[in-house]
């Protein structure tokens, strides 16, 4: 009897070792799966802003432009700049609601998710 709860003892700690092994993989893919999420997440984000003030410069000069042709030219150009100031105050004015508020749900919603059903 002695050697069968020998026996039984190692096979559960062979079992409970090894149950311990998945899970910390698990948790390894997890933190891998949600780190990835969000790095590319941060990519995308980046190329997206570049290339949309890029395309923001350019139709800021077309708008001075076009405006140069019914105002003095120099006016022209002071609309535009006034109109990215109030933007950016509203920008500023709004930050929570617009900025900080998304980005925190987003990371929250990214490291607080119970995993997927596709991880194992």
């Amino acid at each position: 009897m002695h050697q069968t709860s020998t026996t039984t003892i190692e096979r559960l700690a062979r079992l409970l070792t090894i149950y311990a092994r998945l899970n910390i993989n698990q948790a390894r893919m997890i933190v891998a799966e949600r780190i990835s999420l969000l790095l590319s997440t941060i990519a995308v984000t980046a190329i997206a802003i570049g290339l949309g003030l890029l395309a923001l410069a350019f139709v800021s000069i077309g708008l001075g432009h076009l405006l140069a042709v019914t105002i003095a030219p120099v006016a022209a150009y002071l609309y535009v700049a006034a109109f990215y100031v109030v933007v950016t105050i509203v920008v500023i004015v709004f930050r929570r609601r617009l900025i900080i508020d998304p980005i925190a749900r987003f990371v929250s919603k990214i490291i607080l998710s119970s995993p997927s059903k596709h991880s194992v």
